[in-house]
């Protein structure tokens, strides 16, 4: 038997890959979402609108190396290829705190530093366990809708005194009112909304009776998304999110679970400690995130113990935009990661904690508005090594930062033998030792409390 606690210094760690065929291979499909002026004009309009006023606060921050002042600016670009809807609620509360601030005194400082480090604690958490509970998802769209506000305010404030000149055609107030008028008029055009039906569609072409998890960020994207698909006609349209009681979410995990010919549009919020699989091996994800440790708690909602089919994930990105310059390659760096160890490093994804890290993130969107519907030539494919490089040496540098973090992780990964079977311990020495001892537990029988005993001592 096993005394005191030497065991304690020692750890036993079963990858998928030791269950041979417990587990189902997961297929990865990067869904294009398009949109062209013939196509979605009012939605184009409004995302080259977008892009150009957001840009330009950038550059001018940018430049005043105030790089972590600007990043709520960033979750605005990120909310708009998302959903039209959860856009537009951010820019209507940016208007209505704008118009409430414009008329106050100037902030102090302590208001400023405090919602700059409560934000800042926010996106650390972010990146560290990949989801917030749903509260502190509300109160951070809050902040940094008041951080763009106070920002713009500010910037407003400089121009009428005259410490800042700058050249521009109407007034912020007027410009943040387009922004939201122009949002409204897009909401019918909205084309990931049309992918995520076609996409149903293409499965129950396949598989009638298919059970499909609809993954996003936002419950404004969460609301657009179940309203467009019950005028769909796509059978029951269920909703989970963070909000939601014990007992709501217990009766809808059920449905889910042990009926045919649903679909589960469900957020981050309520992604952790729910088993999906039962019913369900296709899943959807609306955007993509910063941070593939998300992905990995969407994903493993079917993709886990007990799964019977192979668990189909797509991705869904916005063509011609950041998230298919920056965030679609970020996924296939995760993706090959992740099919090369089974597994990723909770710290691969992009940040912004440190001003350096803020600083290289800033630099991707200076020139957003420039790069906006430009199409690109790379095809991705998460089997191929590698796609080539991208165009923008700002991207370049941000995705060689994820480069780095994964080559060290991989080097520390070959001093654990347990990776051995991955091929990341195979020097020539260990795999013929390995073959010596494999060979020699098949020639006779394994006590197995004296092998313990012996590991442990």
């Amino acid at each position: 038997m096993l005394r005191g606690q030497q065991y304690r210094d020692h750890v036993i760690r079963r990858l998928k890959s030791h269950l041979g065929g417990k587990f189902k291979q997961r297929i990865v499909h990067p869904i294009r979402v398009a949109a062209t002026e013939k196509s979605h004009p009012k939605f184009v309009a409004f995302h080259r609108r977008l892009t150009e006023f957001i840009a330009q606060h950038l550059r001018r921050a940018f430049r005043a190396r105030r790089y972590s002042e600007v990043l709520a600016f960033i979750s605005l670009l990120k909310r708009s290829v998302s959903t039209i809807a959860a856009c537009r609620t951010t820019l209507q509360t940016v208007l209505s705190r704008y118009e409430r601030t414009i008329a106050e005194a100037a902030e102090t400082q302590e208001s400023r530093r405090e919602r700059l480090n409560t934000l800042r604690d926010y996106r650390r958490k972010l990146e560290r366990f990949g989801t917030i509970s749903h509260d502190e998802e509300q109160e951070q769209a809050l902040l940094e809708a008041e951080d763009i506000a106070q920002e713009l305010a500010s910037l407003e404030r400089e121009v009428r005194t005259g410490t800042v000149r700058i050249t521009r055609a109407a007034s912020v107030m007027e410009e943040l009112t387009e922004l939201c008028d122009m949002a409204s008029a897009a909401l019918a055009q909205d084309p990931k909304l049309e992918m995520i039906a076609r996409q149903i569609r293409d499965i129950r072409s396949q598989c009638p009776h298919a059970n499909i998890l609809v993954y996003t960020e936002y419950t404004d994207s969460q609301d657009a998304v179940v309203s467009y698909l019950k005028q769909s006609s796509l059978g029951d349209i269920l909703a989970l999110s963070g909000n939601d009681d014990e007992p709501t979410r217990m009766k809808i995990t059920e449905l889910f679970r042990t009926r045919h010919t649903q679909v589960l549009v469900s957020t981050d919020a309520s992604a952790e400690g729910i088993n999906l699989h039962q019913r369900c091996h296709h899943l959807i994800h609306v955007e993509l995130p910063w941070n593939p440790n998300r992905l990995e708690q969407r994903n493993g909602r079917i993709d886990r113990y007990g799964q019977t089919e192979d668990p189909i994930v797509r991705y869904l990105y916005l063509c011609g935009t950041f998230e298919e310059r920056i965030l679609l390659r970020l996924i296939a760096k995760y993706e090959r990661q992740r099919k090369a160890l089974t597994f990723v490093p909770n710290t691969l994804g992009v940040t912004a904690s440190s001003d350096a890290a803020a600083a290289r993130l800033v630099k991707c969107f200076l020139d957003e508005d420039q790069a906006l519907w430009k199409q690109q030539e790379t095809l991705f494919d998460f089997g191929a090594p590698e796609e080539s490089d991208p165009d923008d040496p700002a991207v370049k540098d941000l995705l060689a930062e994820i480069d780095r973090s994964l080559r060290g992780f991989r080097e520390a990964a070959k001093t654990n033998s347990w990776l051995g079977e991955a091929g990341l311990h195979a020097d020539t020495k260990s795999v013929e030792e390995a073959d010596k001892a494999q060979r020699s537990g098949q020639a006779e029988a394994i006590d197995l409390a004296k092998f313990v005993l012996d590991a442990v001592r």
